[in-house]
Formats: C-alpha cells, sequence, structure tokens
C-alpha cells in the first residue's frame, strides 16, 4: 500500500459478517490486525446497522475510542474532544456529539401507521415484536437485544409477504419519503441517507482536524454496505458464508479469501504489513 505523508488512512467497517463473525459475532482472528493499526495510529470507524447502545459495548471490548456511525448511516456519534472542535451540524448527546443525518425513529413508524390496513400482515417490525421475539431471530443475549431494540432513527422489519406485495409496500413509502435497505436479517426503514453518505460527512471532518486528505479503506460483506464501500478510496468486500458477493464497481476492489473476521484482518494484513503494492 502507498505511504504518503501527504494524506493519513482511516479503516471503516461494517460490523456483523465483517468484522464480527455471522454465527458467533465473535471477533477474536481480527485482535492481532487491530492491535498493530492502533500502533500506528489508524482510526478504526465502526459503520453498521447496529444502534449507538450496542456498539458502545463493543468499543470497550474493542477498546476502540474512535467515532462511530449508527443504524445504517443515520446517525454519527463523535466522542467529546476527540475534534479539536465540535463538527459543525452537531449536537450534545451524553458523552458525544450527534450528528443527525436520517429521520427520528417515531417518523418512520408513523409512516407504517399510516400505511393501508392490508400492510399490517406482510411485515413485523421491531416495534411490534418483544424482546424474546428479537432473541429468537438474532440469537442475542437480552442484554444484547435490548441494546438493538434502543433505536433513535431507523426501524427494522422482517418482510413475510411476497416480492409484488413488498414492491407496493415500499411505493407507498417512499410516497412519504422513507427509504430502506436491507441488512442480513433485517430490512431497515431509514430516512434519505446511507452508510457511504454518513462515511464522507466523517471523512470531510477528519481531513479539517488533519489538515490533510484522507484515504478511506472500507470493509463490508453485505449490499446494505455498497454505498460505503463505493464512497472509499479502497474497497474491500469480505466474503460471507451466507450471502452473495455484494455486486457493484470500484477502481480499486478486493475481494478476501476467508470470510468474516479472517476475511477483515487478510485483506488489512495484505494492504498495510505485508508490503503488497496496491495501486489506488
Amino acid at each position: 500500500m502507498e505511504n504518503n505523508e501527504q494524506f493519513n488512512w482511516i479503516i471503516v467497517t461494517d460490523l456483523d459478517g465483517t468484522l464480527l463473525d455471522h454465527h458467533t459475532y465473535s471477533f477474536e482472528p481480527a485482535v492481532e490486525t487491530l492491535n498493530k493499526l492502533k500502533k500506528h495510529n489508524m482510526p478504526v470507524v465502526i459503520n453498521s446497522s447496529k444502534t449507538a447502545s450496542e456498539i458502545e459495548e463493543l468499543r470497550l471490548t474493542l477498546n476502540n475510542p474512535h467515532p462511530f456511525i449508527v443504524e445504517n448511516g443515520s446517525g454519527i456519534m463523535i466522542p467529546n474532544q476527540y475534534f479539536t472542535q465540535q463538527p459543525d451540524g452537531s449536537e450534545r448527546f451524553g458523552a458525544y456529539w450527534e450528528v443527525i443525518l436520517g429521520k427520528p425513529r417515531m417518523q418512520i413508524i408513523d409512516s407504517l401507521k399510516k400505511l393501508p390496513s392490508e400492510f399490517k400482515q406482510y411485515y413485523r417490525s421491531y416495534h411490534q415484536s418483544t424482546v424474546d421475539d428479537i432473541m429468537r431471530i438474532t440469537g442475542l443475549s437480552r442484554e444484547q437485544t435490548e441494546c438493538s431494540m434502543d433505536r433513535r432513527y431507523t426501524e427494522p422489519l422482517q418482510w413475510l409477504g411476497d416480492s409484488s406485495q413488498r414492491k407496493e409496500f415500499f411505493w407507498h413509502l417512499h410516497k412519504q419519503h422513507i427509504h430502506f435497505t436491507e441488512g442480513g436479517r433485517f430490512i431497515h426503514l431509514m430516512g434519505h441517507t446511507n452508510k457511504g453518505s454518513a462515511t464522507s460527512w466523517l471523512s470531510k471532518h477528519y481531513e479539517e482536524e488533519y489538515k490533510k486528505k484522507v484515504k478511506v479503506v472500507a470493509l463490508g460483506d453485505g449490499n446494505n454496505d455498497i454505498d460505503m464501500l463505493k464512497s472509499a478510496d479502497v474497497a474491500v468486500v469480505v466474503r460471507s458464508p451466507v450471502n452473495k458477493l455484494p455486486q457493484f464497481d470500484h477502481r480499486c476492489k478486493i475481494v478476501t479469501e476467508k470470510t468474516g473476521p479472517e476475511g477483515w484482518a487478510e485483506a488489512i494484513e495484505k494492504l498495510f504489513f505485508e508490503h503488497t503494492e496496491v495501486k489506488i
């Protein structure tokens, strides 16, 4: 990988199926590589469909002090004092500066309630579900599930109908300016934003802080990562044990041989620590 003093690198990564194993949620195979990135002062920015509550717990385990992007690009959480100045457009939220790029969750739930009644049988959303329901679907612990349900800007749902019903369902939502993206287990209803928009917003603020160009390596495994991957200078597609590779064009795209955190570590090692020549 090119090492140029005229710019800094940041790593932006999805979690489930990428840095975390799809089945076990473990990141153990990537620990050694994460430690190397810390030694080289390379920020690892989490960019996930997960909530702030979920990511906060994981950041403690990872000892990750950097900003993070939540709920598919709908919000950015920047630790207080991380940047020398409060980022434009942010508001104080506990220990963070919060940047809201999406819609408040209750607006999305209200939009669902305005749909024709026939659609209610075709989906089940987080708002309609109990903690036990979500635990059965995800395999998460009760505490993890409660964090997953602590949403601020998105509403995940399981689709139960057919493709034609689905098309009409999203047509009605689109008229209310509700968009969606597909994750591994759920469809996420949200405002007009995505992981790529949030990545671009944050990288610009890193540039303002560093007073130099920032280049981004993004890693993801699913279709909801495509916007993030396309926005990056280097796009790393981490193979999934369950999903097809996301399809998109990029001038510097890498597809890993291994899956999950093993694939994540494989790509970062080749890019930064094995002196592999990657032209961007």
